[in-house]
């Protein structure tokens, strides 16, 4: 439910002439089921700037460098077994392993703190964005535009 309407509100956003080339490399090859409906909005639409809550996302921001957990700005790692679908506007990054086989991918929160730490954040986007919903008052609900009747 969460999860569909995020998708119908980026889907609500002016469509691209063609799908976005750093999202759709991933939608040629296989992803969980949520992960999938997510970037397919993502690829086809300029959605610009949307967020529920502290969970943010940019159009022009999906395809960074994530941190490996214990970097930090001495010894920079990065990995790849994880895309990031949002971030906070303090800078930390929600991020899900696009290779976990099924429906669903578990969110991460990449913390920077002293080091990069990864937080559990959700066994799911769709219970990820019901939580961070849920959590938001009335007037942040409205903003958010998530219909979820």
């Amino acid at each position: 439910m969460y999860l569909e309407a995020l998708v119908k509100r980026i889907r609500a956003t002016p469509r691209r002439s063609e799908p976005k080339p750093e999202i759709a490399e991933y939608l040629a090859g296989p992803l969980p089921d949520d992960l999938r409906a997510l970037l397919s909005a993502q690829a086809e639409h300029d959605f610009g700037h949307l967020y529920v809550g502290d969970f943010q996302m940019h159009d022009d921001y999906f395809k960074g460098d994530v941190p490996a957990e214990g970097s930090n700005s001495g010894e920079w790692k990065t990995r790849t077994d994880r895309v990031i679908i949002g971030h906070t506007g303090g800078g930390d990054l929600w991020v899900v392993d696009p290779g976990v086989k099924g429906a669903t991918s578990a969110v991460e929160l990449i913390i920077h703190d002293d080091d990069w730490i990864a937080q559990p954040s959700g066994g799911s986007i769709e219970e990820f964005i019901a939580n961070l919903y849920e959590e938001l008052d009335e007037d942040e609900k409205t903003e958010a535009g998530l219909d979820v009747g």
